[in-house]
């Protein structure tokens, strides 16, 4: 399995919300740049606040100036056993906003989804391209 679709499995196994076809523009793309960050916060309710801490003081994109990119997609995972909660949903918003930010001309793809073995933490996975 090559790079591409390699990158484009991993985001379809955690959603639903995307279908292969909207993904496929990545065989076409000159760079893409994945990342992939958990909570480690220990407590259900400060996971998705805890992504959003770590990725805005720690994230660096890339190499790249994150203007180069023009697209982006983003994908909040928690465990089957343990959905994303109503009071959660305004920090997802956050971390999309945040990371949609760093490449204000990116089309921007983001959804929630599911990974076994998460427990009551969360994660983020991010592909940025171009």
């Amino acid at each position: 399995m090559g790079k591409v679709e390699y990158d484009i499995d991993r985001i379809l196994r955690r959603t639903q919300q995307f279908t292969r076809a909207e993904l496929n523009y990545l065989f076409d793309t000159k760079l893409i740049t994945p990342a992939t960050y958990h909570s480690r916060a220990y407590d259900r309710s400060r996971r998705l606040p805890y992504l959003l801490e770590t990725f805005t003081r720690y994230s660096s994109v890339t190499e790249v100036d994150p203007i180069t990119y023009t697209r982006v997609v983003i994908t909040i995972s928690t465990d089957p056993e343990v959905p994303i909660e109503a009071h959660e949903i305004g920090c997802a918003a956050e971390i999309v906003k945040h990371i949609g930010g760093q490449s204000p001309a990116a089309e921007v793809l983001w959804a929630f989804g599911t990974e076994e073995g998460l427990g009551d933490e969360a994660e983020l996975l991010v592909e940025w391209s171009y």
